[in-house]
Order: C-alpha cells, then structure tokens, then sequence
C-alpha cells in the first residue's frame, strides 16, 4: 500500500491563538471512543467501548459543552461490534454509522425516526480489514461518496488515514479504497475531519496531544495538503479523538479518554 508523506509548512491558521473554554465529562461510559456533532452544534452523539452504546446528548446553549445533558437513550451496538471506535451519521439523519476496530468492519444502522438512536435496527456490515486495521474514528464527506478511516496497526506504524469513495453515496456495500497517507508531524493519529468543502483537515497527534490544521489545495486530495497551523490541547485531556469545527470556525470540540470528555476550544 502505497502511503503519502508531505513536508509541513507552519503558517497563520486556524487554530492559532486557540483557547480552552469547557468541558464535560461523560457519566454513561469511562472509554469515549468517538463523538458526532450535528451542524447546528444542538445535538451530540457519543460511543463507548466500555458498554458499547451510542448515546445522544443535547446542548443547552449551541456548542457549549459544559450545557450538554443525556437526553436517557442509547443503541446498544454490542450484539454486532466488537469494540466501537467511531460514530457517524448519515445527512438526513436515517441512517447511523459505527466504526468496529477489532473486527476491521464498518456498519450501519437503519434509524425508524431520524437522529433517534434508539430506533436503530442492524443494516449491514462491510470488511475493510484488506486495507484498515484497528480502524478508528471515521469521516463522511458531506454528500456520502467519500470515507477515511484512521488505521492504527498495532504491529505498524505509522498511523494512516484511509480514504474510500462510495459508488453510491452512503451506501457503505459499494465502498472502494483510494489510497492512504502519514501525518509529517507525527505516527499516531488519534482523529481526522475536515470542513465541509473539503479544503481544510484536522488531524489529532495521540503522541504529543496537538491538533494540527492543514489545508487542501484542491479540495478533498490528500496528496495536496501544506500544513497551516496547530493547537496543544495536552492541558486538558490525552488521547484526543476528532475535532468538530463550528461552521463559523470560532469555537472547536473534541473528545478525550483522560478523562472521558469532551472539551471546547474558542478559536
């Protein structure tokens, strides 16, 4: 498998001068494995793989973590996944997607009231063992016909993100490998996202907790990325997972195993 490697270029980004403004720490399950967030930043959606559960959540106040309250229902995913790393869902809500990293597979769930996750029913599982292991944390693209998957080989590194297109959108049985590529600043990777145009990706380095900006210069191609900015987040939390950026790019939120949160940045 052939892995991209670019040198970085620091520049005026994002993310600089970003700061900690708040955090929540997560009652229903001690291993946050992944976190979605819609547009509005008025719902969030967490997986565990302590209880293997994707559970919802609302904010009080429009991307303020520390508003958030369990909103008492949950997918329990255990019968199908062995250890869920990554939850998305599809743009209309209907359809939820769950990362297993153990058993290398994607899954979706059919949801009989969109968003709700308690009206999930099993759908389909799809292998991406052949190029993916211990896949973690996985990316849509807005309109459903590209995926990336980080894929932290326990016996490899460094850390890859995966990208697969769909031949028909969000239907992950027509999923195809693209290609992968290495973050030059680091071998682990520990979350992956992008803007919805697909011009600027965030990337999270597990090894030293920073979240690095780069942008694409032709959208959604991973072989033109220049690194622009960056942000430590080692203050607040370790083992950070994906950054969701406010579509206005003033406010980013991302996940945490120590503790077991999730923590807003005010850009």
């Amino acid at each position: 498998m052939a892995i991209l490697t670019f040198n970085s270029l620091q520049a005026e980004g994002n993310l600089t001068g970003g700061t900690f403004g708040e955090s929540y720490v997560f009652a229903e399950d001690n291993i946050v494995t992944g976190i979605f967030i819609n547009p509005t930043g008025t719902k969030l959606w967490m997986v565990g793989s302590q209880n293997d559960r994707v559970y919802a959540y609302t904010f009080g106040t429009a991307w303020n973590v520390s508003t958030l309250t369990y909103d008492n229902i949950f997918l329990d995913v255990s019968g199908q996944v062995s250890v869920p790393t990554g939850v998305w869902f599809k743009s209309d809500g209907t359809q939820l997607y769950v990362t297993d990293s153990l058993g290398n597979q994607m899954l979706a769930y059919d949801l009989g009231t969109a968003w709700a996750v308690n009206t999930g029913t099993f759908l389909v599982a799809e292998d991406i063992s052949t190029n993916t292991s211990n896949g973690i944390r996985t990316y849509f693209s807005p309109n459903g016909d590209k995926m990336f998957v980080i894929s932290q080989d326990q016996f490899a590194v460094p850390d890859v993100l995966n990208e697969y297109s769909l031949s028909t959108p969000w239907d992950i049985t027509t999923l195809s490998y693209v290609g992968g590529w290495s973050n030059p600043n680091s071998d682990f990777m520990g979350g992956v996202s992008f803007t919805s145009n697909g011009d600027t990706m965030y990337i999270v380095d597990t090894s030293t907790e920073f979240v690095y900006e780069f942008s694409l210069s032709t959208p959604w191609d991973l072989t033109t990325t220049t690194q622009v900015s960056s942000l430590d987040i080692s203050s607040e939390q370790l083992a950070g997972g994906a950054p969701f950026i406010k579509t206005d790019n003033t406010k980013m939120i991302i996940s945490g195993q120590n503790p077991s949160g999730v923590f807003g940045y005010d850009l």
